[in-house]
Order: C-alpha cells, then sequence, then structure tokens
C-alpha cells in the first residue's frame, strides 16, 4: 500500500517484537538486534503490508524466526570456537522453542484474573496440593479446585491447545 505508515506500525509493534526477540534470545542486547532486522526488513516490505492484523501476524512470525536464527548463529560460533559436534546448535535450537512455549504461556496466565494466576503459581510452581493451597489462602477446597480447572481452561483456550 501507498499510504502505509511505518511510524504507526513501528509504535504498535514495537513492544510485542521486542518481548518476542527476548523471550527467545534471553539477551538484551540480541533481542534489540533481532527487533531492528525485523522493522528493516518492515521497511523493505512496507509496500506490501497490508491492515493492522496482518501486521501483528507478520511481526511475531517475523520476530520469531529472526530470533530463532540469531539464537543458532550463537550457538554455531560457540560450536566453532569449541570444536565441539552439532549438539550445542541442537540445544539452541530446544531453548529456543521452549523460550517461545515459556512465552505463550505466560501470554496465557496474563489473560487470568490475578487470583487464579496465584492458584496456579502456588500448584504448579510452588507444587502445593490443593488442600495445602486452601488452608494456606482460607479458601474451600472446591473453589481452590474449580478455579485451577478453570484457569487451565482458560489457558488452552487463549493458546489455542
Amino acid at each position: 500500500m501507498d499510504d502505509f505508515d511505518f511510524n504507526r506500525f513501528y509504535l504498535c509493534h514495537y513492544a510485542l517484537s521486542y518481548v518476542t526477540a527476548l523471550d527467545i534470545t534471553n539477551d538484551l542486547h540480541e533481542a534489540q538486534d533481532v527487533v531492528q532486522t525485523v522493522f528493516c526488513k518492515a521497511w523493505a516490505l512496507r509496500t506490501s503490508m497490508h491492515d493492522a492484523a496482518c501486521g501483528k501476524k507478520w511481526i511475531v512470525v517475523a520476530t520469531k524466526n529472526a530470533a530463532i536464527d540469531a539464537v543458532r548463529r550463537r550457538a554455531s560460533h560457540r560450536q566453532h570456537r569449541s570444536g565441539l559436534d552439532g549438539r550445542v546448535a541442537e540445544s539452541a535450537e530446544q531453548v529456543a522453542l521452549r523460550n517461545i512455549e515459556g512465552a505463550i504461556v505466560w501470554h496465557a496466565l496474563d489473560g487470568l484474573p490475578k487470583e487464579n494466576r496465584t492458584l496456579l503459581r502456588e500448584s504448579f510452581i510452588h507444587r502445593r496440593s490443593h488442600a495445602n493451597i486452601a488452608a494456606r489462602w482460607n479458601i474451600p477446597l472446591g473453589t481452590v479446585k474449580t478455579r485451577i480447572r478453570s484457569s487451565l481452561t482458560r489457558m488452552r483456550s487463549i493458546i489455542g491447545a
């Protein structure tokens, strides 16, 4: 489109791109480099950009791909320096995929009420039993079980699983 507003596109999608890159790379400077690469590519493709929804989808996919490439390059560089076999590159890919999955889960958690996030954290991160959570927070056991089950159901719908 001739009327593509790159400044608006950048302001709308910078944070999403940066958070996605940071989740995958786990490195502030590398994430900034990834975002710069992605927006340079967006600038080059500005004549073929569509509406904002298309831009959001494009920015997520482009950022994920660029960040995974950056992690692979970093692993390849380490492999080259240390003289190791291909296990390092495979490990870097696994780390990148795990970081993507983690970002998706954190996004889904953000869509839940605070009290439900707290119960999920108690159950899954702190590995407390439902009965222990109920006693700790002075909530009926049935309520704890219902909130955890409904939160997991809600997260599945957000994630699309």
